[in-house]
């Protein structure tokens, strides 16, 4: 053999052990890219469910209207808006039961603020039930609402 062909076989043998490097890296990398691939996406789930959870923790925002009573008196009461807006039109929805006769609330309020509050009373007479809750409508309020009334 010459010169020539040792150096060829050389060449030839360099190049196999580059080809079979080359080959090894691009299968380690594939498989890298895999891992990453997956890492990748159980971090986006594990950060979907972060957010899911820290919104689920989050309290609800207040109501735009929403009413609580508390007595003033022996039979004054107040109705307080808690809400964050002004309720207009304000009414109380009388269904007749029994007791009722005993609240006398105003016909209708124009207007409570958020905060506000309007007077309203609870005669108490002996023996007489007077009722557990009333139920008031106001301007945008599809349904009634059952507001407790303090005892």
């Amino acid at each position: 053999m010459d010169v020539a062909g040792i150096i060829t076989i050389v060449i030839a043998a360099l190049a196999l052990l580059v080809s079979g490097w080359s080959v090894r890296y691009a299968r380690t990398s594939a498989h890298s890219a895999d891992k990453s691939a997956v890492a990748a996406e159980r971090s986006a789930d594990a950060a979907e469910r972060q957010a899911s959870a820290a919104e689920a923790a989050l309290p609800p925002p207040p109501p735009d209207v929403a009413w609580v009573t508390q007595r003033a008196g022996k039979s004054r009461c107040l109705l307080r808006n808690i809400g964050t807006k002004s309720a207009t039109g304000v009414r109380w929805v009388k269904t007749g039961g029994p007791g009722e006769g005993f609240i006398h609330f105003p016909e209708e309020v124009p207007r409570v603020l958020s905060g506000g509050e309007v007077e309203f009373a609870v005669i108490r007479a002996y023996g007489e039930a007077v009722p557990a809750e009333m139920l008031l409508d106001w301007d945008g309020q599809d349904e009634p609402v059952a507001v407790p009334i303090p005892s």
